[in-house]
């Protein structure tokens, strides 16, 4: 029961008086349908289920937030455990050098034309004779 009000007293003496005579079906069970509408057990089966609604009344705003929390927090943390990934992955990619750096580090600043052209102070050979 909810607490001490005067629904939950009236509600306790019927689910009492039910479980008194035996077990108690669940409310709109074939077992429940078959008792006859004066037996207490067929009334305190309705009583618990209007106490559950009841309770489920007042407690759900509680078990709601609760839940919502729990499943942002457990997306918050699969986002964060995905972004890991995704940022390990562009720091690597920021430590490998760009093509345009690959190539000045191959033929400096001229490129590939300038590499084959000679540069100031180089030895340009002697005369070839046969």
């Amino acid at each position: 029961m909810i607490g001490l009000d005067g629904v939950a007293d009236w509600a306790t003496v019927r689910i009492r008086a039910g479980r008194a005579i035996g077990t108690l079906p669940p409310y709109g069970s074939p077992e429940w349908l078959r008792l006859d509408d004066r037996d207490p057990r067929k009334v305190a089966a309705v009583v618990v289920a209007a106490e559950c609604w009841r309770w489920d009344g007042k407690t759900l705003p509680e078990r709601l937030a609760v839940e919502l929390t729990a499943v942002r927090e457990a997306a918050e943390a699969f986002d964060a455990e995905v972004w890991a990934v995704s940022a390990a992955a562009v720091r690597r990619m920021a430590c490998t050098p760009t093509h345009a750096e690959l190539e000045r580090r191959r033929w400096g600043d001229g490129g590939r034309a300038a590499f084959a052209t000679p540069r100031p102070g180089d030895f340009e050979g002697m005369a070839v004779t046969l």
